[in-house]
């Protein structure tokens, strides 16, 4: 875990200790068809004499409010509109509204609409409470911490369930920032749940207000503090969307479904006004700042790709609520509900007309938004995995439909895509149901595990857990990741390597060997960071990878063949690589290593995991991408350093006249030379095999690998 991931877990957990002890509170509900109009014998019993209606135009023109207002002149209650409340309501809206609000002499404030005339006017309540404070510097947690007068929430949206939460989000279009005030003052007194108010809503209002509930159902779910009646909250809320939501759009008049869709609003607003949002509201809300662009519709794109960045970090949280929901069956694992539940996502929003991407954002504003974003979200929300700069930047061009640099690249002259630094693309196989997917790491796992030993076991746990203990090494539940070395095709010394990680059917414990044989740079200069390959082929098999996916070829013909032939047989052009193995693999020799080139993955039996899931070979078609250094200048500079450093080595020198075997003497003298599997630190007799005496009984050549400075092969 990094010091910037430690930080924030710690800010989080800090707040989930106070958080039992805040004054959190519920409003109290008028809810069901017609509710609305107990409202103002409500208002009468309160002795107040005159309120502030913070609404906007569009709901003013559809006369909802006729009967609200017809009702309090009837209860002798006064009452004052104020409709200029726009999308993403705006300082000067804030400060307008409380203007009236004083020179009417107004003892209440009722905000009837969608989520921008609630926001208004629980900020303008938040400015009575503190005349003295600007909205600005009531920016964040906890600055308000004063008593609100009677604020009185009529939605007319079922999305927002701003009428349970103690959040107001306000636009400053000045400076093209939308941020949120959060305090307990602010969660409103009274709500009217009243599904006849959302009837006319147009069917594009009633799709992207539900999955904004749906959001903040999901969000505060798979964060990390719940507690157990948020969790309950939750479910219900996505139980409720998901089983009303197409209903009420294909059919407005439904008003029983409707009724549903407000309650899932409200718990949803309960549960995320505890256990908070993440990463979709925090872009949702810089998008809105500077384009202005709806919340809902923000949300409901934003959404499933966040989802799918999370990946593993999500997983198990997302398949709870997907099957504790109904949404999906019961029985389903963990990985396949959280990609169920993705899909269905993706597929509510192709039913309700809501894109995919969204269009307008400029280059330019990119980086000021990732700034933004990162601020609302970094250390406050519990998300599931801490995202850095990096990764908003993907996520933002994902979101707008332009697959970042990291990963599609633009062409260099010779036509080759660039990768700077990493793409993070990994390339998930199943050999029993021939798929595959493309899992994308996060900068945090990244930023944590550095290298491909670290990474790879990582990524094995993550898909396994608990099971990872229990399974055999030789059956379909094990899983061998090859990893690319960080540095690989950047033209770094010594940088050709990658790694396989895998459980042992030698040991029964996990092991990581690495090597540098030509598959390493052909699978990196694919576009793939590293591979991972589970299940069991149904007859032998060798897979292609190239810069598109995967192909399953048929091996019969390759089955027995020793691995150079195998080899020779299945590369035969520049920038390929392969991983292959031979009769010791296939037969189940339980230390059967892979090979590569003329190198080998020799560790622990990785051949063997190999043969037992009918996996001949792995051929990589490389040279589609370029590998650039993100500080090219830096880099540039400390690589001459470092190639000076090695090629002065006393030991390097030593390494280039006699071989890797040098160090068997050194080793033996030291008392370090394993041998027996590492059971026995060392043996006499294994200065027979040094790099000296092998000089003296046999002519030897340089087999070495790309790019190296040692030349130890």
């Amino acid at each position: 875990m990094s010091v910037y991931t430690l930080f924030c877990r710690t800010y989080q957990g800090i707040f989930r200790i106070v958080s039992p002890l805040l004054p959190w509170r519920e409003p109290q509900l008028l809810e069901g068809p017609g509710s609305l109009g107990q409202l103002p014998a409500l208002l009468r019993r309160l002795a107040i004499g005159k309120v502030l209606i913070v609404t906007d135009q569009g709901i003013a023109r559809l006369g909802l409010m006729d009967g609200l207002l017809e009702n309090l002149r009837n209860e002798g209650i006064g009452h004052f509109i104020y409709d200029g409340t726009v999308p993403n309501p705006t300082v000067d809206n804030i400060e307008t509204a409380l203007g009236h609000y004083h020179r009417e002499n107004c003892q209440a404030i009722l905000a009837f609409g969608g989520g921008s005339p609630m926001d208004c006017a629980k900020a303008v309540g938040a400015r009575v409470a503190r005349p003295g404070k600007s909205i600005a510097s009531m920016k964040g947690v906890l600055r308000v911490l004063h008593r609100l007068p009677p604020l009185i929430a009529v939605p007319t949206t079922a999305g927002t369930g701003s009428e349970a939460t103690l959040a107001a989000v306000v636009s400053n279009p000045d400076t093209h920032e939308k941020y949120p005030v959060n305090d307990h003052s602010l969660i409103p007194h009274y709500a009217v749940l009243d599904p006849e108010l959302t009837v006319k809503l147009p069917g594009h209002i009633t799709a992207t207000t539900g999955m904004d509930a749906l959001t903040h159902a999901v969000e505060a779910f798979i964060g990390q503090s719940n507690t157990s009646q948020t969790e309950r909250d939750a479910i219900e809320a996505t139980r409720l969307v998901m089983e009303n939501l197409g209903r009420v759009y294909r059919d407005p008049g439904d008003l029983a479904g409707r009724g549903k869709l407000l309650r899932a609003a409200y718990l949803a607003g309960k549960a995320f006004t505890r256990a908070y949002i993440g990463y979709v509201h925090a872009m949702a809300h810089t998008l809105g700042g500077f384009y202005g662009i709806p919340h809902g519709l923000a949300n409901a794109v934003i959404l499933p790709h966040v989802l799918e960045y999370y990946g593993q970090a999500a997983e198990k949280r997302l398949a709870r609520l997907a099957r504790d929901s109904g949404t999906v069956d019961a029985a389903l694992d963990d990985r396949t509900a959280a990609a169920a539940f993705i899909a269905i996502i993706k597929a509510m929003n192709e039913e309700l007309g809501i894109p995919t991407a969204l269009e307008g954002i400029q280059d330019a504003d990119i980086p000021l938004m990732v700034k933004r974003a990162l601020a609302e979200a970094n250390p406050l929300y519990p998300v599931p995995v801490i995202l850095g700069k990096a990764d908003l930047l993907r996520l933002f061009d994902i979101v707008r439909g332009k697959r970042s640099e990291s990963e599609t690249g633009k062409a260099d002259r010779t036509g080759k895509k660039i990768v700077h630094g990493e793409s993070m693309r990994y390339l998930e196989i199943d050999l029993t149901s021939r798929s595959s997917r493309v899992y994308t790491a996060s900068e945090a796992d990244l930023r944590d595990y550095i290298g491909g030993k670290g990474l790879g076991l990582k990524f094995i746990y993550d898909r396994l857990g608990s099971k990872l203990g229990q399974i055999d090494p030789l059956g379909p539940d094990n899983i061998l990741a090859f990893m690319m070395g960080t540095f690989i095709g950047t033209g770094a010394p010594c940088s050709g390597r990658f790694a396989g990680i895998t459980r042992s059917p030698l040991t029964g414990l996990m092991v990581a060997s690495s090597c540098g044989g030509p598959f390493g740079m052909a699978c990196k200069t694919a576009g793939w960071d590293g591979v991972l390959v589970s299940g069991k082929a149904s007859g032998p098999t060798v897979l292609r990878l190239d810069e598109n996916g995967v192909t399953f070829e048929d091996a019969g013909g390759l089955w027995g063949m020793e691995t150079g032939a195998v080899q020779a047989s299945l590369v035969s052009k520049p920038g390929q690589g392969a991983l292959v193995i031979g009769p010791a693999g296939e037969n189940g020799v339980l230390y059967a290593v892979i090979r590569s080139g003329n190198r080998f993955l020799g560790r622990g039996g990785m051949g063997t995991v190999m043969g037992a899931k009918n996996l001949k070979a792995i051929v990589a078609v490389g040279q589609t991408h370029r590998i650039r250094p993100v500080a090219q200048e830096t880099f540039a500079r400390l690589n001459t350093q470092a190639k000076k450093m090695i090629t002065r080595n006393a030991f390097v020198k030593s390494y280039k006249a006699y071989g890797t075997n040098y160090s068997v003497n050194p080793g033996v003298d030291s008392g370090y030379a394993p041998v027996r599997n590492f059971r026995d630190r060392t043996d006499e007799r294994c200065r027979a095999l040094s790099g000296e005496v092998m000089a003296e009984r046999y002519q030897t050549s340089h087999a070495v690998c790309s790019p190296c400075s040692v030349l130890c092969g």
